[in-house]
């Protein structure tokens, strides 16, 4: 898995899609990233453009995968962990 940022306390979205990857198919990864992106008020657009999430989105996005349950529980799980240290 690859690590976040954790100077800046910031996400790539790019982590998270393939944190996802490697739990689920590519496509699966992408629509769960999709939603929670979309739930968090970013573009689904945004994990195609690399965007980096600040910690405040990136903690809500790690909610919303959390909260998706399945696969996405143990990726937002992890990855919330290594935003919030």
């Amino acid at each position: 898995m690859q690590t976040v940022n954790t100077d800046e306390k910031s996400l790539p979205t790019h982590v998270v899609l393939d944190s996802l990857k490697e739990r689920v198919s590519s496509n699966n990864a992408r629509l769960l990233l999709h939603t929670a992106l979309v739930q968090i008020g970013r573009s689904g657009q945004d994990m195609d453009n690399g965007v980096v999430l600040n910690q405040d989105e990136a903690q809500k996005l790690c909610l919303v995968l959390i909260n998706q349950g399945g696969p996405a529980f143990q990726v937002g799980k992890n990855l919330y962990k290594q935003v919030l240290q």
